[in-house]
């Protein structure tokens, strides 16, 4: 079995971090538009729970990253985050429409951050693929 990096564990921790931000932040900072007054929620509340659930799956497999040894098996966890995370920037007003008016909080808020997050996340992901292969060659 290979030896992992330390940069492949700093990596795996970033991964980590950034998940568990994205998730926790979806729910508490950047959220959506909060229920209707007769109780009811809106299509941004759906959207705000779907991107969660992706935010969640990306924490999931940053986490399994960080406990398997195998190259390959975090490799392609890396692989499969970044269309996770192209997934979870597209979900608002894309896949699910965000409230009608532009200034409700789930187009100020919620859709920029989850697309910034999306596409860090995206990027670390990349850069770990490029570190898992690079490690790999060296040994």
């Amino acid at each position: 079995m290979k030896k992992v990096s330390k940069f492949q564990i700093v990596m795996d921790i970033v991964l980590i971090l950034l998940g568990a931000a994205f998730s926790t932040g979806i729910k508490l900072v950047f959220h959506a538009c909060d229920k209707k007054p007769d109780g009811s929620w809106m299509s941004c509340h759906w959207a705000q729970e779907a991107v969660f659930a992706v935010a969640l799956a990306l924490t999931a497999m940053a986490l399994i990253r960080l406990i398997v040894r195998s190259a390959d098996i975090k490799t392609g966890l890396s692989l499969a985050m970044i269309p996770a995370a192209i997934m979870a920037a597209v979900i608002p007003n894309n896949m699910i429409n965000l409230c009608m008016m532009k200034d409700m909080h789930c187009h100020s808020m919620m859709r920029p951050a989850v697309i910034g997050f999306s596409a860090v996340i995206a990027a670390a992901a990349v850069i770990s693929v490029i570190a898992d292969r690079m490690n790999k060659e060296r040994d």
